[in-house]
C-alpha cells in the first residue's frame, strides 16, 4: 500500500535500537495517476487562463473536492473535474505569477496520491495563428505563404 513507512537501520552487534539511525521512506502505488499533458503549455503572468491538465489513472469516483493544484508555489483554481475511459481532464484557471518563466504544476489527491508537470509563464501574450493560406503547397518548397495572425 501507498504511504510513508520509517525505516530503522540495526548494523549486527548494534545493542541500542534506539540510537540506530532512522529513515523515512515513500511507498507508491504502481497505478499512481501521471500528468501527461498541460494544455496550453503557455500562459500570461497575469494569469486567468483556463488551463486543461490531462491526467492518466486518476483514481474513479474522485470529484474536485478531492484534488488540488498548485502552480509554483500558487494554489490554482479547480473549474471542472471530467473522466473519460483512462484519460481525465482537469480544468483550472491558472494563478498570477510574478514573472516569467517555467513554473512546476503539481496535481494531489486527498490520499496524497500527486504529480507534476510544467507550466511556462509569458511576459506577453504569444500570436495566435488565424489563417495559413495557402493551406497547401509542393513538397520541394519555395513557395510564398501568408500567416495572418
Amino acid at each position: 500500500a501507498a504511504g510513508i513507512a520509517l525505516l530503522q537501520l540495526s548494523p549486527k552487534g548494534f545493542e541500542a535500537l534506539d540510537l540506530a539511525p532512522q529513515f523515512a521512506f515513500e511507498f507508491f502505488d504502481a497505478q499512481a495517476h501521471t500528468v501527461e499533458w498541460v494544455v496550453p503549455g503557455s500562459v500570461v503572468v497575469e494569469g486567468g487562463a483556463q488551463v486543461s491538465l490531462l491526467v492518466s489513472n486518476l483514481a474513479r469516483g474522485l470529484t474536485a473536492a478531492d484534488l488540488s493544484v498548485m502552480v509554483g508555489a500558487l494554489p490554482a483554481s479547480i473549474l471542472q473535474l471530467s473522466q473519460t475511459g483512462a484519460l481525465a481532464e482537469v480544468r483550472i484557471l491558472a494563478p498570477p505569477q510574478g514573472d516569467s518563466g517555467v513554473f512546476e504544476v503539481r496535481l494531489s489527491t486527498t490520499a496524497g496520491a500527486m504529480s507534476a508537470s510544467n507550466l511556462t509563464y509569458v511576459s506577453r501574450p504569444m500570436p495566435k495563428l488565424y489563417q495559413i493560406s495557402p493551406a497547401e503547397g509542393p513538397a520541394r518548397g519555395g513557395w510564398p505563404m501568408f500567416l495572418k495572425v
